[in-house]
């Protein structure tokens, strides 16, 4: 397909604002993974090299707890959170749901021959980051996090429900 003038000059005037987004997802992701680091509850993802991220998400495991109780506790909280490997959302970065690669439907075998990735995605929490956000929203998710990860670790097992 050809890009007609109209989208070529959206695309032109975006282009320039690039720098200044990718520096504002940069700034914003560093500041709630430092802010966070110490909440022994959650594992944030590292990335593959130093600065190697684009700061889009903020993607955390919670190894020891429910990550999809943890998501929907963040929605309550006014963070929109989703649990990468919930079974109620048929979210694209879960590998059982790319019906192109597999011959069967059967999301157990699917999920059985990669049970790593498998455990991985279902202790994911995915927070989508915005170039806009400020410091005020950051520190908004940063105390969400917090006090979400306090109550599961106060919790005893079993007994966690969004309130």
């Amino acid at each position: 397909f050809r890009m007609d003038e109209i989208r070529a000059a959206l695309l032109h005037a975006e282009m320039k604002r690039l720098p200044i987004r990718l520096k504002r997802f940069h700034s914003n992701y560093t500041y709630v993974a430092v802010a966070l680091s110490d909440v022994p509850e959650i594992a944030i993802r590292k990335p593959v090299a130093p600065g190697a991220y684009l700061g889009e998400a903020f993607i955390f495991r919670v190894p020891n707890g429910d990550a999809k109780w943890f998501a929907q506790a963040l929605c309550h909280e006014g963070i929109d959170a989703r649990n990468l490997g919930s079974d109620e959302d048929a979210n694209v970065r879960a590998f059982w749901n790319w019906r192109f690669m597999f011959d069967t439907k059967d999301v157990a075998a699917i999920k059985a021959m990669l049970p790593n990735t498998t455990r991985y995605l279902e202790q994911a929490v995915d927070i989508p980051l915005s170039s806009t956000l400020s410091a005020e929203d950051c520190d908004h998710l940063i105390k969400a996090v917090r006090k979400v990860a306090s109550v599961m670790a106060q919790a005893p097992p079993g007994r966690l429900r969004p309130n």
